[in-house]
């Protein structure tokens, strides 16, 4: 028997349950991983008993019997659309399958313990209740979806009753009687705080996490809910009627290095006997890292934050077990409650693989830190504090290299918080003294008054009431702060729109322009996506503001889109001209914000391809907290890791990008020092100093040798895909979606947040070449065949560098220049084909385990090879073998290490560490 707080997983474990798998009275611990699967551990002795493998990830791991033999059953609902029932050893009782994903599932009893029932639902809004057999018993749809699901009893009566959160902030209470489901109360969930803020404006709460449970004692069940960023990591306990009995304070959000919670971390909950001296059950919840334990009136008995993130939890007695960390770890967390448990908790730290991530950083770190500036760059700032001076014509390492946008401070509204970024820039410049990377702070200026259309009507009303929670200012205030970032020299980026809705009039603008004419970098607009607003945004809007930079000494025009918005947009007459005509494009830092996002690396692809087609000079890359999200049902945003934006900042800037942005939880402390919190210390800190030193940089159109030579030429997709690639918040329509034959085999499929982490289907485009498996988390894409590009086909594609043949696409269908249009089965053969013999003119080509690999012609001869692990939260080593394609012997050197691993070799084998990244040099042995 061990007693140690960590169980050493096999896979990530995101959903926990204990079961009594041999009626012995002794529980095991089922997990759901994140590699798809379901494994049973015995945690005395550290063994998996079973696994099973199932077809898409586990939204939610039950564990009761459900056939009165004495032994716990199994119950999974998965993102494949399977409800999976596992019996004794890891056998398969039976299963049922929808054609969307389920996310929940629980059982209940009809009259008291006798009859056992299973319900479960997910995003085809079914509720759906089974016998313990697997007899459909009645179903019940929901309005849009069924997002969560729990019984209990909650009149007395003996028989559960069934609670649905529908969307998730409606409840809805369900009643089983003679072979129907009948409704007993539908609402909002409203908490008894006050939480409306501008991404809650109707004060609701969000049932992220439910369990229920007699809580106090009266015979009735109550619904205990964990709420996500709606009320900040609240817990609520609502009665039967809907009624809200109590909802706990929201959190707060300090950045600082062993204490912050993440926006969007879920609190999840459980109902169990976690203190001695409180009278009935407690609730405990983890949000992040943060463990709480409150009485059943909501009270909080105590709590503790380890550095260490948690999926999930259960309790069996006085032990607590902990999910692992959602960025690869493979460890399951035990802490003894009863008196000390919060510094049991505290004392938690990395464990396993991701202990070993750390240590691999911490030796990349170091040989950064050893490896002086190459010549052509300077080891001391010229402090000009300056950020504009962007990627205009990259240079290889040793060159004279541009100075890159380093966009990660603020810039408050008063001259205090102009001082406080004016130290925060020239503490970035003692620690990074290098004269290509400058320093640029973010602010903000929204008017009082909608801003109106030619038509004279508002761009969007009903988004306008959801953004001034944020705050206006009068022109005059907005004016008077651009003349404040000019006296203080704070190079500044404007947040202008949001939602193709512009905050400023042009005319603002212009008095900004003139106000700031040295410190006004340029405007920036977010998700500018609605398919219906984007051509009237951009023509109306976006392109005059674009010509107003133009006429103001070059300023800067940004646009923050996530989805397929750089694939379909710009495919786009009016959107195209707006972006690109009159010299536009050279304005623009394309760039994108992919949280809720199922498809990253279309929008990553889309935009090296504009920037091949010389249609911009410029993509923006960004790293921020919301990068973990795949839909808006399921938050697990909190790495508590830099791997994963490092590889990120690596991989996109070898494919050219520059500039770059952070908004992730990086720094602490007084402004004047800069400060890495651990995170940072292990992305932003590593990964600047890179950049500073040339040993990554953003290679010029005519350096991408890694490039396929075969492009995607994009025609403006149907609508009716648009409106799938761009649906972030309405699950229910990827039924509308799944039913259409075309969109079921589209080369492009499944892009709609009702996808969110689901099986990416075997025909579809990034399946076949990108090994793409999920639809989620490919920032960082394996490259197989090479990157390749989607570029409008309004461009002209004899101008893209690096692409010397095109398939062509509307999303739906692939097609060559006058042949038929494939999609489904055919299509995905006839890509694999053509890329197999493309990839064979690669200077260089990675084969063996999934890796990100690029190589870039360098000025002095030779290649760089880039070589990156592609997990985003599964990480792991990679195995591969770096071909020689180039016809020359060349001499192999780690640039990190200065290693020499090969020479005249036309294969190498190489091992790409979990979490991390090999920067290969390849030079001919004539050289």
């Amino acid at each position: 028997m061990t007693d140690s707080q960590y169980l050493s997983a096999k896979g990530s474990a995101y959903r926990l349950a204990l079961a009594d798998i041999d009626g012995a009275g002794r529980k095991r611990i089922v997990y759901g991983a994140f590699d798809n699967a379901l494994r049973c551990l015995d945690p005395e002795t550290g063994e998996i008993v079973w696994e099973f493998p199932i077809g898409g990830f586990p939204f939610a791991v039950k564990a009761t019997d459900i056939n009165r033999d004495g032994r716990d059953e199994i119950l999974c609902a998965a993102a494949d659309g399977g409800l999976y029932v596992i019996g004794p050893g890891g056998r398969l009782l039976w299963s049922f399958r929808s054609d969307l994903p389920l996310y929940d599932v629980a059982v209940g009893r009809s009259t008291g313990s006798s009859q056992p029932f299973i319900v479960c639902g997910g995003v085809d809004r079914w509720v759906r209740v089974f016998t313990s057999e697997g007899n459909l018993i009645a179903g019940h749809e929901v309005r849009w979806i069924a997002s969560r699901v729990a019984a209990g009893d909650i009149d007395g009566d003996g028989a559960d009753e069934i609670f649905v959160a529908d969307n998730r902030d409606t409840a809805e209470f369900l009643r089983l009687s003679e072979g129907r489901l009948e409704t007993l109360h539908r609402g909002l969930i409203l908490p008894t705080r006050e939480s409306k803020h501008w991404d809650n404006p109707q004060g609701t709460l969000s049932a992220f996490s439910v369990e229920m449970a007699d809580i106090d004692g009266d015979g009735r069940a109550e619904v205990i809910l964990g709420d996500t960023w709606k009320t900040f990591q609240g817990v609520m306990a609502m009665r039967g009627d809907g009624t809200a009995i109590w909802t706990t304070p929201p959190l707060r959000y300090p950045a600082k290095e062993k204490t912050w919670y993440e926006y969007f971390s879920t609190a999840f909950v459980r109902v169990a006997e976690g203190d001695a001296e409180s009278p009935g059950p407690e609730i405990i919840t983890v949000s992040g890292g943060l463990v709480r334990i409150f009485n059943r009136d909501g009270a909080l008995l105590g709590q503790a934050e380890a550095p260490v993130g948690f999926t999930d939890l259960t309790v069996d007695g006085m032990r607590l077990y902990l999910g692992s960390t959602p960025n690869g770890d493979d460890t399951i967390y035990r802490v003894r409650l009863g008196k000390g448990w919060e510094r049991r908790v505290a004392r938690l730290r990395r464990h396993g693989l991701a202990r070993r991530i750390g240590e691999t950083l911490e030796t990349i770190r170091a040989q950064i830190l050893a490896l002086a500036p190459p010549s052509g760059l300077s080891d001391k700032s010229d402090r000009s504090d300056r950020s504009d001076r962007s990627d205009r014509s990259d240079r290889s390492e040793g060159a004279a290299a541009p100075a890159h946008a380093i966009y990660m401070f603020h810039v408050g509204r008063t001259d205090e918080a102009c001082r406080r970024t004016v130290r925060q820039m020239r503490a970035f410049h003692r620690r990074f003294p290098y004269p290509n990377l400058a320093p640029l702070a973010g602010g903000g200026a929204m008017e009082p008054e909608p801003v109106l259309r030619s038509d004279g009507q508002p761009w969007f009303p009903e988004r306008w009431k959801v953004d001034v929670y944020q705050g206006t200012q009068t022109v005059e205030k907005i004016i008077e702060h651009a003349e404040m970032i000019e006296r203080h020299k704070i190079p500044t980026l404007y947040r202008i729109g949001h939602s193709c809705m512009p905050f400023i009039t042009l005319e603002t603008a212009e008095k900004m322009l003139r106000a700031a004419p040295e410190s006004l970098v340029g405007f920036a607009s977010y998700e500018d996506e609605d398919p219906e607003r984007v051509a009237p945004f951009f023509s109306e809007y976006f392109g005059p503001l674009a010509d107003l930079c133009a006429r103001y000494g070059g300023k800067r025009v940004v646009t923050v889109n996530k989805n397929v918005w750089w694939m379909a947009a710009p495919s786009e007459r009016a959107a195209f001209d707006a972006l690109f005509g009159g010299g536009r494009g050279h304005l623009l830092w394309a760039a994108t914000e992919d949280s809720n996002s199922r498809t990253p690396e279309i929008n990553l692809l889309a935009r090296v391809g504009l920037r091949q087609a010389g249609l911009i000079d410029s993509f923006m890359v960004s790293v921020h907290q919301d990068l973990f999200s795949y839909c808006r049902f399921h938050e697990w945003e909190y790495p508590r890791g830099g791997h994963a934006y490092l590889r990120l900042l690596v991989a996109q800037t070898a494919l050219g990008g520059s500039p770059f942005r952070f908004r992730i939880y990086h720094t602490h402390g007084p402004a004047s020092a800069l400060k890495f919190t651990t995170m940072g210390r292990e992305s932003t800190e590593i990964f600047l100093h890179m950049l500073g030193k040339g040993l990554v940089f953003p290679p010029r159109p005519d350096q991408m040798a890694g490039l396929s030579p075969l492009g995607f030429a994009v025609h403006r997709p149907p609508e009716k895909w648009i409106r799938d690639g761009h649906n972030g918040h309405r699950p229910q329509l990827c039924r509308e979606f799944f039913d259409d034959p075309e969109m079921r085999d589209a080369v492009i499929p499944n892009n709609g947040c009702g996808w969110g982490n689901s099986p990416t289907p075997a025909h579809a485009l990034q399946y076949v070449l990108l090994n793409k498996r999920r639809q989620f988390g490919y920032f960082i894409p394996p490259t197989p065949y090479g990157p390749f590009v989607f570029v409008p086909a309004l461009a002209d594609l004899s101008k893209v560098a690096g692409v010397h043949e095109w398939w062509h696409t509307d999303g739906l269908h692939v097609w060559r220049e006058g042949g038929p249009k494939w999609n489904g089965a055919a299509a995905a053969q006839a890509l694999r084909e053509s890329f197999t013999t493309a990839a064979r003119h690669l200077p260089f080509r990675a084969v063996g385990d999934d890796v990100f690999c690029q190589s870039v012609r360098l000025d002095g001869g030779g290649h760089r090879v880039y070589l990156v692990d592609p997990g985003w939260v599964d990480p792991a080593d990679r195995r591969i073998t770096l071909l020689n394609q180039t016809g020359q012997a060349v001499r192999i050197t780690d640039r990190l290490s200065g290693e020499e691993l090969a020479n005249a070799a036309a294969a190498l084998d190489l091992t790409v560490p979990a979490g991390a990244f090999r920067i290969i040099d390849c030079v001919p042995t004539s050289n």
